[in-house]
């Protein structure tokens, strides 16, 4: 067969084979139906297998050699593919034929899904798809019908059968196995027992609204002996509690008929236990305590009562305790004919016991007992509750008679005690500027009143703007008052009393000296008016008022802010801190550990200003302690983190050594991680790298990794980057001597050629451009030699191609 005819049968091959391969890869794309594909893939073989060749065309064979045998191994794994996947679904079919009439087996039908998905998902099959759905809907349906079921089994074991039944009806309609209309049989059958309990269940109930619960708990027993179920059981446990209290409340009444009252009161407390709504036994237990007068346990049995009849008797009580106002409150609320007499009765004894204790107190005014009318006033109103006669006689005739006398005894101790618990009893203004008063005059006496006298003494300054004193001068126009002059003219009065102090006894100079920033400070803060502070009713107090008497004012919450750390015992560190005198604070400050918000802040503020103070003395080694502890405060402000920045690039310029460069400047980064920081400490860290190097103590390659490292640090480093960029050229520069000392130039050219070295580039460039140049100065050059340095020269070009100086060079031997 010549060539022309062999041609000729490979072209028909080719277009026999073209429109099935174009199906073939089309079915591949988009359907990856593996029958198909392995159809297709027999037709493109015997259309090639039946064509025979000639050695001498032996090439026409190789031309569809591999691509037949890619047909056939794909067809080989198609048909594998294909066995694999009919394996899987003839077991699930299998499996499925075995269980198809279990509705309770849910596990095998969900293997024979699994089997089913399998093959789905190694080739497509419309009949695999259409099943693997079937089973899915299949198995759907199983779960809803085990649910259903097995709600229904639920339901019967707590004994309401007849919704058991309404869900195993609703699981019929799904399927209906034998065991499923035996379960329906039994459940019918019981249905008629469920009725009878409900029916008695009612009934039961009925007897217990009507309070007979004896009879309810022996008709509950009885349905429950012929049927259980978890209400009845619920329910019996509930009459038995009832019957119990009730038991206990009719034993107590019989002791307390025969006035065992200690009986009674067990019993009764007893029945209460049991059922706290019992609230005849609260009345049993109250009229127990009235006869026995232990009214105050009486008033405790009748609490959250409302009836009238606890009304009735709590008024009573109140009448027995001589609390007239209380019980004329109680009373009112009783409408019942028989207390009407009672009530009025009450009137007439309260008018006449109001005006036996005022003429008492009109009798210890007379015999100026100004201190035990005072308390019989208060007592009056307490009882009878508020009357403004009695009032306007305590305040305007009994309380300033009592001062009076109170500073007619010159007795200062005792006129400042007597003040501290009328302001703490009552705060006003007029209370503690007689306080200052009497603290000012004790502090010339003795120096351990000064820092009370100074707390008071601010604590008035602080609220003088509302100052009755200068309000009730008729002579003073309120409006002209300057006071900002008189606060001011006030302090230096304080400030003249501490002066005292500071020839004899610096100590307690710096003491009081203190005490008084921290007030100034607060004043400051505060304002004047006052807008923002802590307050006792609506008097502003300073921090060390506050102090003074803590224990009184727990329940004062501070804020976390500067002003209510002064509040704190910090307050006198953070003072001196604010007002620039740091060296201070670090000697005052406390030792003791913080634990509420403000107290924190005032501890890191302090570390803050310490801190900032060493490193304004350049001393940072003493501040890196105080600053790290308050490392993540520091962070955090904004205006902190730029101070100390600024700080540390002052003490950068203090230090000499490098050894003190690098400590300082890895302690500045770790604090604050700056970008100064970060510069700084790149800096001297390639530095050290690079000494490291000069001394032969690393190699360049290790140099190279530690610089990498520090570029972790500051990425952009131009310290780092030109020593990084000098390391590396000196590592590439060796390797490329060694090579040209073994003669290596083509390993040479090819190592330079994508290097970014360019200096070195250039320097081994020039050094074959040399080379050429002196080899050309020969007298006469053979074909090979003009060769050689042609080639010379183009590896120079191929490492510098485009190198002004060499253009000439690269003209002049046909490189370019």
């Amino acid at each position: 067969m010549n060539i022309f005819k062999r041609l000729n049968i490979f072209w028909n091959n080719i277009k026999k084979t073209f429109p099935l391969y174009r199906q073939y890869r089309y079915c591949l794309t988009y359907s990856n139906d593996l029958r198909q594909l392995r159809e297709l893939a027999v037709s493109i073989e015997q259309i090639w297998l039946n064509t025979k060749y000639q050695n001498k065309y032996i090439f026409l064979h190789s031309l569809v050699n591999k691509f037949i045998s890619n047909i056939q191994n794909k067809r080989l794994e198609y048909s594998k593919k294909i066995t694999t996947a009919e394996n899987w679904v003839a077991e699930a079919n299998r499996i499925f034929e075995f269980i198809k009439d279990d509705p309770f087996n849910i596990n095998d039908l969900s293997q024979a899904i699994n089997l089913y998905h399998k093959a789905n998902e190694l080739f497509f099959d419309k009949n695999f798809m259409i099943s693997e759905d079937n089973l899915r809907e299949i198995l759907a349906n199983r779960k809803k019908f085990i649910n259903l079921y097995q709600k229904g089994k639920e339901k019967a074991s707590q004994g309401y059968y007849k919704e058991g039944l309404s869900l195993l009806n609703e699981a019929k309609n799904l399927f209906y196995p034998d065991k499923l209309a035996r379960r329906i049989s039994q459940f019918q059958d019981k249905i008629k027992f469920e009725e009878e309990y409900e029916e008695n269940l009612l009934k039961t109930k009925e007897l217990a609204r009507e309070g007979n619960f004896l009879s309810a708990y022996n008709q509950l027993q009885l349905a429950l002996d012929k049927f259980q179920r978890q209400d009845g059981n619920e329910l019996r446990e509930k009459l038995q509690i009832v019957i119990d209290a009730k038991t206990d409340y009719r034993q107590g009444l019989m002791a307390e008929k025969i006035d065992n009252f200690l009986l009674a009161k067990k019993q009764y407390l007893s029945a209460l236990s049991k059922l706290p709504q019992l609230t005849d036994a609260n009345y049993r237990l109250a009229l127990i305590d009235i006869k026995q007068h232990n009214f105050t346990s009486a008033l405790s049995y009748l609490e959250n009562l409302e009836e009238e009849k606890a009304s009735y008797l709590r008024g009573f009580i109140y009448l027995q305790k001589n609390d007239y106002h209380n019980a004329v409150k109680e009373w009112k609320l009783v409408n019942n004919s028989l207390v009407n007499n009672d009530k009025e009765s009450l009137k007439t004894l309260i008018q006449r016991n109001k005006l036996q204790i005022i003429k008492h107190i009109e009798d210890l005014v007379s015999e100026e007992k100004y201190q035990e009318a005072k308390i019989c006033s208060e007592n009056l109103l307490k009882q009878y509750g508020y009357d403004p006669k009695i009032d306007h006689n305590l305040n305007k005739h009994i309380q300033p008679a009592l001062q009076h006398q109170l500073w007619q005894s010159q007795d200062l101790i005792q006129i400042i005690t007597q003040l501290e618990q009328e302001f703490k009893q009552n705060p006003n203004l007029t209370t503690l500027h007689n306080m200052v008063i009497a603290l000012y005059y004790q502090a010339q006496l003795d120096e351990n009143y000064i820092e009370r006298w100074i707390n008071c003494w601010m604590t008035v300054l602080l609220n003088i703007n509302k100052s009755e004193v200068f309000q009730n001068l008729s002579w003073l126009n309120v409006k002209e008052i300057n006071y900002d002059k008189m606060r001011d003219d006030l302090i230096k009065i304080v400030e003249g009393a501490i002066d005292k102090y500071k020839d004899n006894n610096l100590d307690k100079y710096y003491q009081f000296r203190d005490i008084l920033r921290r007030e100034n400070l607060a004043l400051e803060l505060i304002g004047n008016p006052p807008k923002t502070g802590i307050k006792i009713k609506q008097i502003f107090i300073t921090p060390g008022f506050y102090l003074q008497h803590q224990t009184q004012l727990k329940s004062i919450q501070l804020k976390t802010d500067k002003l209510s750390t002064l509040f704190t015992d910090w307050g006198l560190a953070v003072a001196a801190c604010l007002k620039n005198d740091t060296e201070r604070a670090i000697k005052i400050k406390p030792s003791q550990q913080h634990s509420s918000g403000v107290e924190k802040l005032a501890y890191h503020l302090i570390n803050y200003y310490e801190g900032c103070y060493y490193l304004q003395h350049h001393s940072w080694r003493k501040a890196k302690n105080p600053l790290e502890i308050s490392q993540t405060e520091i962070k955090n402000n904004r205006d902190w983190v730029t101070n100390i920045n600024n700080l540390c690039e002052k003490q950068r310029q203090k230090i000499e050594e490098n050894k003190e460069h690098l400590e300082f400047a890895q302690f500045w980064y770790d604090l604050l991680k700056s970008n100064q920081s970060a510069s700084y400490l790149a800096e001297f860290k390639a530095r050290e790298i690079s000494q490291q190097v000069a001394d032969d103590k690393i190699s360049f390659s290790q140099a190279i990794n530690k610089l990498k490292d520090v570029q972790n640090i500051d990425k952009n480093n131009p310290l780092v980057i030109d020593l990084l960029s000098r390391l590396e050229y000196s590592i590439e520069a060796e390797e490329v001597s060694k090579l040209i000392q073994q003669n290596k130039f083509e390993e040479v050219v090819r190592k330079l050629k994508y290097s970014s070295n360019q200096e070195l580039k250039y320097n081994v460039a020039s050094m074959f451009i040399e080379a050429v140049i002196k080899g050309a100065n020969k007298a006469y050059l053979t074909y090979e030699e003009k060769q050689g340095l042609r080639d010379i020269a183009y590896w120079a070009y191929q490492i510098c191609p485009y190198e002004s100086d060499f253009q000439e060079i690269y003209r002049a031997l046909g490189i370019i």
